[in-house]
C-alpha cells in the first residue's frame, strides 16, 4: 500500500449487493475510485481510494454482475495500475502524512492545510 497521500475531497458512495464491499463511488474528475469494504459481522469497515481508475472501469465495476468479483479480479490485484491509500477517519476525510524534521509524523487535510487531527507536542 502506498503512503497515505492526499488525491481528492470526500467521494460520494452508493452501497452495494456484495459479501465483502459495502458502497463503492468514484472521482471521475481524478479517476479515484472509493471502495468502503464490509467490517467483520458485515458490519461497515475501512474505505480505501484506488487511483488511476477511469470512468469507463468504474462503469464495468458498478455493472458487473457481481461487484466483489469484479474488483477482486480486475483492480485488486494490480496495486502497480491502481495505487491504493486507506482512508484515515470514518467520515471520509482524507489526509497526507507528513514527516517532520525531528522525525515525527503530522498530518496535512486533502487540500493542503495542516490537519490538528492527531497532532500532540506541539
Amino acid at each position: 500500500m502506498d503512503q497515505v497521500t492526499a488525491t481528492s475531497p470526500r467521494i460520494a458512495m452508493d452501497e452495494v449487493e456484495s459479501s465483502q464491499l459495502h458502497a463503492i463511488g468514484h472521482d471521475p474528475e481524478t479517476d479515484v475510485l472509493a471502495i468502503q469494504f464490509k467490517g467483520k459481522e458485515g458490519d461497515v469497515g475501512s474505505v480505501y481510494r484506488y487511483r488511476n481508475v477511469s470512468a469507463e472501469l468504474f462503469s464495468q465495476l458498478k455493472e458487473a454482475d457481481s461487484v466483489g468479483s469484479f474488483f477482486y479480479k480486475n483492480i485488486k490485484p494490480h496495486a502497480d495500475l491502481y495505487p491504493y491509500t486507506k482512508v484515515l477517519d470514518e467520515l471520509g476525510t482524507h489526509y497526507s502524512a507528513k514527516i517532520k524534521e525531528n522525525g515525527d509524523p503530522y498530518l496535512l487535510n486533502w487540500d493542503g492545510t495542516r490537519s490538528t487531527f492527531c497532532d500532540i507536542d506541539e
